[in-house]
């Protein structure tokens, strides 16, 4: 029997499912409320530790509020007062975080008409001078020592004195930097003067100062308002410039016999005692070393590039090497006519004629053909043949111990001149310029130097700046200096002024560390000097009036 609620129960169970439902939602809006409190405590945290890390970092830049200035509020309260409102509505108050700052615009126009002419005085007087972008303020209180630093002596101004406080060391610096570089006017402001305003260069103003800027906008561009380097060298004073050591790569272990460059490129060799040739691409900053090669039966005497690809050695044996750059192949010339028994390390080299000329102790001169290293033709002077030299006219000079110079004509193969060098008692060395220069030095350390080859008459100049035996004579390839070295005495080396015949004065000086000089050689482009000597190094020079190295 089924069982029927009645309407009263029915009415009571729906109002308590009600009445659970009130309760579900008061209970989700007390979390709701729980969690949003919640959020904005945190958020107000937040909130508070970001304005206390703020206010800690204005504080370290800026420092505390009241050394600046009032707080905002207190600022408007004293505005308020009524007296200062014209300032109040011109003066900028500016805010940063909590600071307040009041910019004081006064000063220029409170400023006295004697302190503006004392101003301008002072400007026009430090118009033209450089000022440092950062000066040192304990140069003051530094001491440097002069006098027990030997590279340092040469700043004393008094044989006694020993101290200098760090400007005085500093301006002493920069005093000797300029004497010994004369390439510093670039860092010089331009100054306007006296000509440049008659010449009306400024502008037409009163000051001057449009034209001023004119004229430097337009000195600061290069192109074709640059005055080109004049192409003849100029005599007494020569530039050079050290720079990294030829062979700092790989320095030998001996006297350096030889040094040379390449014809086309700045590929340089190396050679001497311990049997070694070495190769070295000069850049003049990192020189690096390229290929070596060993000869283990022959100390190597002399060393000269043949042509582009192949290299002559030489010494005191009846054979020599010819070394390929490329393949890296040594080919040993075993024998030259007339020279069985005698030694090979005395030779002249002609690169436009492809032929060698070896000399020899009784006076015998054989010419070989580089290519197929057979004897073209052979000479004879009187006594030992000493020295000889190709020219550009198809001629030869030989040198004899007695200081008798040969002339032989390599077309005809005949001698066509003979004659004594004067005051020359044993001719040591002999070189002749592309442009017909001759230079004989001799065992004295006399050079003397011909004009339009040896034998026209008595020399143009004797060079009498050296002592002792001329070991090395060699001229650039433009033929406007010569360098003569001689290795029997501490820094024998000395340039000469070839269209002068006047020797640099200014170079190479008592500080040069030339030590004992055996060799030398200018690169093909003039641009280097290379300097042997007895340590093992080469020491490199860059001449800045040649542009091509």
């Amino acid at each position: 029997m089924a069982d029927y609620s009645s309407d009263e129960d029915v009415a009571g169970n729906v109002g308590e499912g009600i009445s659970q439902g009130l309760a579900r939602t008061e209970g989700q809006n007390e979390d709701e409320t729980k969690a949003e409190k919640k959020r904005k405590r945190k958020t107000s945290m937040m909130d508070k530790r970001r304005d206390e890390r703020m206010s800690k970092l204005e504080e370290e830049l800026f420092g505390k509020s009241d050394l600046f200035a009032p707080s905002l509020s207190a600022q408007e309260e004293e505005l308020q007062g009524g007296e200062d409102r014209e300032e109040e509505a011109t003066t900028p108050l500016y805010s940063a975080g909590g600071l307040s700052f009041v910019l004081d615009d006064e000063g220029e126009g409170d400023e006295t008409e004697e302190e503006g002419e004392k101003k301008k005085k002072k400007k026009k007087e430090g118009e033209g001078e450089r000022r440092p972008a950062w000066i040192d303020e304990e140069e003051e209180n530094l001491t440097v020592s002069i006098a027990g630093v030997s590279r340092r002596r040469k700043l004393r101004k008094d044989a006694e004195e020993n101290d200098v406080d760090g400007n005085q060391f500093s301006q002493r610096l920069r005093e000797k930097y300029k004497q010994l570089s004369s390439r510093t006017a670039w860092a010089n402001l331009s100054s306007r003067t006296k000509a440049g305003e008659d010449d009306g260069i400024d502008g037409g103003d009163g000051d001057g100062d449009a034209g001023e800027r004119a004229r430097d906008a337009l000195l600061r561009k290069t192109g074709s308002l640059l005055a080109a380097r004049p192409s003849k060298l100029p005599p007494q004073i020569v530039e050079a410039t050290r720079v990294k050591d030829g062979n700092e790569a790989e320095p030998s272990s001996c006297v350096l016999q030889d040094v040379d460059f390449h014809p086309t490129s700045m590929l340089m060799l190396t050679a001497g005692f311990d049997k070694m040739l070495r190769l070295f691409d000069i850049d003049g900053a990192h020189n690096p070393k390229v290929r070596s090669a060993f000869f283990g039966d022959m100390p190597i005497r002399r060393a000269k590039f043949l042509n582009e690809n192949s290299i002559l050695a030489t010494g005191r044996r009846p054979f020599c090497y010819k070394f390929h750059v490329e393949k890296g192949v040594i080919e040993k010339i075993a024998h030259v006519s007339g020279f069985e028994k005698a030694s090979l390390e005395n030779f002249a080299l002609s690169r436009d004629l492809n032929c060698i000329s070896f000399l020899g102790r009784h006076g015998n001169v054989a010419l070989v053909s580089t290519k197929t290293h057979k004897k073209i033709a052979e000479f004879k002077v009187d006594d030992r043949a000493t020295c000889g030299a190709f020219t550009s006219d198809k001629e030869l000079f030989v040198a004899s111990s007695r200081g008798e110079i040969s002339r032989f004509d390599l077309r005809t193969y005949r001698c066509i001149d003979r004659f004594s060098d004067e005051g020359n008692l044993k001719a040591t060395s002999i070189n002749v310029s592309n442009g017909g220069t001759c230079a004989v030095g001799s065992d004295s350390g006399v050079v003397n130097v011909y004009e339009g080859g040896a034998g026209a008459g008595a020399p143009k100049k004797a060079i009498m700046n050296l002592t002792t035996k001329i070991d090395r004579l060699c001229f650039n390839q433009a033929g406007s200096i010569l360098a003569m070295s001689s290795s029997m005495k501490r820094d024998s080396l000395r340039l000469v002024h070839v269209g002068t015949k006047t020797v640099f004065s200014n170079w190479p000086t008592s500080k040069t560390p030339l030590h004992y000089v055996h060799c030398t050689a200018f690169s093909s482009g003039s641009g280097y000097l290379a300097v042997g000597n007895a340590r093992g190094k080469v020491l490199l020079y860059r001449l800045p009036h040649f542009d091509e190295c």
